[in-house]
């Protein structure tokens, strides 16, 4: 890169207080310390989760300087990806038997409870709004029909959702507990 380098860093952030990072202390080797810090439920082609504190020492070493950064995620914006995930990852990420204690147990059951009903209280809407595409055009008009009784509430659910991520973003932007980071940089 030229002298008067500029660039843009997203990525998966590794600062504490991120709903998921909070997920990851009550379970057993949930960051794991031999994988530079990576959340136990990521995948395999995530090799490490960096702090901002970490990135900015690795820039520095090239010369470049934080310049801007924001942050996403915090709560509402995890929910909304958590909740759209398969069942089995949203249980895998809640599974109690991981926990680290009694409390952390029954910590991990609560929030599985919570997320799997956002998941089929979303369903319908989900279902009737992006399974269209995906679906023949029969099984997509029985599926539209029968989850049609429900879908106001679906739809209510995911627009309060979405409202409520989209106000974490303008409001807590500059709070580095998110769990995506982008770090502008220039030298």
């Amino acid at each position: 890169m030229n002298k008067s380098a500029s660039c843009l860093h997203i990525l998966p952030c590794g600062n504490e207080g991120s709903f998921e990072y909070n997920i990851c202390k009550y379970v057993k080797n949930g960051i794991e310390d031999k994988k530079e810090d990576k959340f136990f439920f990521e995948a395999y082609n995530h090799l490490r989760r960096l702090t901002t504190d970490r990135m900015d020492n690795l820039a520095n070493k090239y010369n470049f300087k934080l310049i801007k950064e924001a942050y996403a995620n915090q709560l509402y914006g995890s929910i909304d990806w958590i909740s759209l995930s398969k069942p089995s990852f949203i249980f895998n990420m809640f599974n109690p038997e991981r926990g680290i204690n009694t409390g952390a147990k029954y910590k991990l059951v609560t929030l599985y409870v919570i997320i799997m009903m956002i998941k089929i209280a979303r369903f319908p809407c989900n279902t009737i709004e992006k399974k269209r595409l995906f679906l023949n055009r029969y099984w997509y008009c029985f599926m539209a029909a029968l989850l049609s009784l429900f879908y106001p509430f679906s739809k209510l659910i995911n627009c309060a959702l979405n409202a409520k991520t989209d106000a974490e973003w303008h409001n807590k932007r500059y709070q580095k507990c998110g769990s995506e980071m982008y770090l502008y940089y220039r030298r």
